[in-house]
């Protein structure tokens, strides 16, 4: 399936939820960016390499938890 079929399927879902109206106009626009987005990248694509994001976890020290033995 190609991300345009992807985004159409996507529309009719929005399209058919039933939400508050606040939310619904917000997922109908990111539909659109997303649908922008995939066509100016079609139309402007050449033969570069996909960017591709890393996630970096980032570990934080644990805080110990309510009720649990405290190290002595």
């Amino acid at each position: 399936m190609d991300p345009i079929q992807a985004l159409d399927m996507l529309s009719q879902v929005v399209k058919g939820a039933r939400l508050p109206y606040g939310e619904h106009v917000l997922l109908e626009r990111s539909v659109d960016v997303l649908r922008q987005a995939i066509t100016a990248k079609a139309e402007s694509s050449t033969d570069e390499e996909p960017v591709m994001f890393e996630e970096t976890a980032t570990k934080s020290k644990k805080t110990p938890r309510r009720g649990e033995r405290r190290k002595k």
